[in-house]
Order: C-alpha cells, then structure tokens, then sequence
C-alpha cells in the first residue's frame, strides 16, 4: 500500500508547487498524484500549516532579493520625477505617492496589530 500523509512521495514537489502558486491540479500533476489526494491533503491542518510555512520561506527569498533593488529603483524614480517628459514625470510622482501613502497604511496596520498582540499577551497572564 502506498504511503500518505506527511513524508509520502511527492509531498515536497506538492508543497513546492502549491506555495509557488499552482493550481490544485497543476500540482497534482507536478507532484505525480492525484487531485482527490491533494484536496485530502488541504483539508489537513497540518499540511497546511506546513505548506503555509513554504511559502512564507519563498516570500522572504523573494522580500530580500527585492529589498536588494531599492537604491537602484529610488535613484531611478528620482530622476523621472524630475524628467522633462511631463507624462514620465507624473507618472513617476504618483507611483511616489501611491508607495508612500501605502507604506503609511501598512506603518499603521503594524502599529495596531502590535497593540492587539499586547492586549492578548496581557490576557493570557491573567
């Protein structure tokens, strides 16, 4: 009988499929099994927060390689916010603007989220 479940052939190549954005039967097919055994293997908690874990690990990959280009694409954004070319020029500046206001939104996000967490850490000491 065939082995499921965790550590079972093609459980790597179905977690590596799924984080990286496959569709349920795209990753059967990459895994080699078959689409009822990856909608058994989503409906596990584990797997799931295993495969939550996958692509959390693909996203900071992803996050540092990105980070690594910011000097490089501020530098750029400067020189088209000042372009001569109007179009390029407001366009540059309202992608400045867009960005920032979001980093604003996300600044506050963190800051309630981190007040949610105390509030909850408190009350679990009690």
């Amino acid at each position: 009988m065939a082995r499921r479940g965790p550590g079972a052939p093609g459980e790597q190549a179905l977690l590596t499929a799924l984080a990286t954005g496959a569709t349920w039967a795209e990753a059967a097919v990459a895994a080699g099994v078959s689409p009822r055994t990856v909608a058994r293997r989503m409906r596990d908690p584990a797997f799931r927060e295993q495969l939550n874990r996958v692509r959390g690990r693909s996203l900071a990959v992803t996050a540092a390689g990105l980070a690594g280009l910011a000097d490089a694409v501020l530098a750029r954004l400067t020189q088209l916010v000042s372009s001569a070319n109007e179009p390029v020029a407001l366009g540059a500046c309202r992608t400045v603007l867009e960005s920032m206001v979001r980093i604003h939104e996300l600044a506050i996000l963190e800051t309630r989220l981190d007040a949610l967490e105390a509030r909850l850490a408190q009350g679990e000491q009690r």
